[in-house]
């Protein structure tokens, strides 16, 4: 769907970049308006909707839910936002013509799809073993004080 959206903006504009006169937008303009404002609709609409599942994803991930994993990914995705946000409106600001800018969107956003794939793929619920088990899922002496520490620093190497 979003690919789809992709396409149908680089439609879009590049009727838009073809007209000599540029046109004013208004709810009353017709077919080219309601493409214009569907396309951005649809844009919006996939931006909330891929936060939300990134969101999702990032407490699903196993023992994320202790030690404020959740709050430091969340951090670590809301500064790379940042990053994103301060590019767009740096080429925004720029004198590239919109369809460079789209262009630039698109292809940072096909950088980003095996990353993407990687991360919701990604087999990232590893088994940790128990405090009695040491890598190999055998059972250790755990009575003593010096085990202990082996183990806790086996599970620290992780």
């Amino acid at each position: 769907m979003v690919t789809a959206s992709w396409a149908w903006n680089a439609q879009t504009e590049a009727k838009l970049s073809a007209m000599s006169d540029p046109p004013t937008f208004d709810l009353g303009d017709g077919p080219f308006f309601t493409s214009a404002f569907t396309v951005y609709m649809f844009f919006k609409f996939f931006y909330e909707m891929m936060q939300t599942y990134i969101y999702w994803l990032m407490a699903e991930i196993k023992g994320a839910q202790g030690d404020g994993d959740v709050a430091r990914t969340t951090g670590i995705l809301r500064s790379w936002e940042s990053i994103g946000s301060t590019i767009a409106y740096g080429v925004g600001a720029s004198h590239w013509s919109n369809l460079n800018q789209m262009i630039l969107g698109f292809v940072l956003w096909g950088f980003t799809i095996p990353f993407t794939i990687l991360a919701v793929f990604g087999d990232w619920n590893q088994p940790q073993p128990s405090p009695g088990e040491d890598q190999t899922g055998d059972q250790t002496d755990s009575s003593s004080l010096e085990a202990q520490s082996v183990v806790v620093s086996a599970i620290g190497k992780d």
